[in-house]
């Protein structure tokens, strides 16, 4: 057994699907035309702003805005004009390939926002690494792994996902997500708990022990990870994922019954309160649940709720 962090709740069982991406090596080449290698550049920009908001839209209708967030923060970082103009003036002055001054220069931007200690920051110093790939495997012209693809049932094991990958994995083939690295706050764990995917993060030692086809059982709410289980281990968290989804339904009932029952004013003071405020206290007793039961399935419940109550035409 595997001990990790738990980053998003539910139970996961499958089978294993590594996804690895080659590490690109960058080299400096010496450009005899530097106007072209910057129009070059900003075809692969162009290229690479509309794979993004293709990414955001589709957060955007399938979980959420706030979760489509994510991807639009990416869309600022493209749009940077200090960034793009960094990018430029090095290979204007520089005389060096596009690929070598996105390195450079996103790599600094990147360490600069990793050394401010601040958690926003770190996460931002994720995505300026997550984007400057994404440039430059567009501008090699090499595909990235398409997750969307994954067999049904997968549990997808990576040594870390960017927020961009993450973004296109269909949550009706991935049972749940194993990472090597990565932390509970990152922008692939929040992406992970929008789209309801069971996940552990930081398992050390996790990429030399799992292989392709591996059974694999994790606990997204403990942290742990079973590698080719026993039957009996198999059997016992294959009830406690019943469980799980059943009072997962139960609760989801139990709020639209409750939403139903309200005037429209009492439903913005419902919402405001007792969602987005996360009042758990008062929801645990009239439930008759657990607070922690509650916290962790109506946190669950939070991108489906909004979507719910768009429906319904209930502004906030």
């Amino acid at each position: 057994m595997f001990k990790g962090t738990s980053a998003s709740a539910g139970i996961g069982i499958g089978k294993a699907v590594i996804v690895e991406e080659a590490e690109l090596v960058i080299t400096r080449n010496e450009v005899a035309d530097a106007e072209a290698e910057i129009q070059r550049f900003k075809g692969a920009l162009e290229k690479t702003i509309a794979a993004t908001q293709k990414m955001a839209d589709d957060l955007a209708s399938r979980v959420g805005e706030k979760e489509a967030e994510i991807m639009q923060g990416h869309m600022m970082l493209l749009s940077d004009p200090m960034l793009t103009g960094e990018i430029e003036n090095s290979v204007k002055n520089d005389k060096v390939n596009c690929e070598f001054a996105i390195e450079n220069v996103c790599n600094m931007y990147a360490d600069m926002f990793a050394s401010m200690g601040d958690e926003l920051m770190q996460q931002r110093a994720t995505d300026m690494r997550d984007i400057k790939v994404r440039m430059q495997r567009t501008l090699m012209g090499l595909e990235s792994v398409d997750v969307s693809l994954l067999p049904k049932g997968s549990i997808l094991v990576a040594k870390d996902l960017t927020p961009s990958m993450t973004a296109g994995i269909n949550p009706e083939n991935v049972s749940g997500i194993v990472t090597e690295l990565g932390g509970k706050t990152s922008h692939s764990a929040i992406l992970a708990r929008a789209l309801e995917i069971p996940a552990v993060v930081a398992v050390n030692g996790l990429m030399d022990a799992v292989k392709d086809g591996d059974s694999v059982v994790l606990d997204g709410s403990t942290g742990e990870v079973f590698v080719n289980p026993e039957a009996s281990v198999e059997k016992e968290y294959e009830e406690k994922r019943s469980q799980f989804l059943k009072d997962k339904k139960e609760l989801e009932k139990y709020i639209n019954s409750f939403i139903e029952s309200l005037a429209d004013i009492d439903r913005v003071i419902f919402v405001k309160r007792y969602y987005f405020l996360k009042e758990i206290p008062e929801i645990a007793m009239e439930t008759g649940r657990s607070k922690n039961y509650v916290t962790v399935h109506l946190h669950r419940l939070r991108t489906r709720l909004k979507k719910y109550l768009s429906e319904k035409g209930w502004i906030l």
